[in-house]
């Protein structure tokens, strides 16, 4: 890693508060993926740690992140097909390991992630399930949606969620290129650390 990892106790009052923002909220409440030790995280890890040094924008990418996690169009299985199909996309190892825990939890089958490994649609999703990845696929291989492509999802998925599912694409990818970046590795259990990915 390129970064060192910076503990709570050493932030400045810009950093204190994008570190309250990410370990409280919607985040909080939707504890998949924290690992906290007693009482408090101490440090956070992956693109958390990375956004801590630069706190403005981390606080603008972590307020998006969490409306993508929590506050979208799509259903938490959609969601983390896009995610996963972005992961794959992108050789982010990161993202793949922190969220095939949270897809495993939610009902996709370990064949659906195999698949989603593969840059393949996993067999067997819901119709409209099936558009997501699809869509998705379609613009983390191609970074573009042909005409065709873009009525085929219409028919399936409103135009509001395929915004959605867009944006949730734009933004996994810029998570991948900082998380390459800076060469964080795929999470832990360390200790006091949480682990959750943006």
């Amino acid at each position: 890693m390129r970064l060192d990892v910076l503990h709570r106790s050493r932030l400045s009052p810009e950093q204190l508060a994008l570190f309250t923002a990410i370990t409280t909220g919607a985040r909080a409440d939707n504890a998949q993926g924290f690992l906290k030790t007693g009482e408090s995280v101490e440090s956070l890890a992956g693109p958390f740690n990375v956004l801590l040094y630069s706190p403005k924008t981390g606080l603008a990418v972590q307020q998006l992140g969490a409306h993508l996690r929590y506050g979208s169009l799509l259903t938490p299985r959609e969601r983390e097909l896009v995610i996963l199909t972005v992961a794959a996309a992108e050789s982010s190892e990161y993202e793949q390991a922190a969220h095939e825990a949270i897809a495993l939890a939610i009902g996709l089958s370990p064949s659906d992630l195999q698949a989603l490994r593969e840059q393949q649609i996993p067999r067997g999703l819901r119709p409209a399930e099936t558009a997501v990845a699809t869509l998705a696929l379609r613009l983390a291989l191609d970074k573009d949606l042909s005409d065709t492509a873009y009525e085929a999802s219409r028919r399936l998925v409103s135009e509001p969620r395929i915004v959605d599912v867009v944006a949730t694409v734009g933004y996994y990818q810029s998570i991948a290129l900082l998380l390459r970046t800076f060469r964080v590795h795929p999470p832990t259990s360390s200790s006091g650390v949480t682990t959750e990915e943006s």
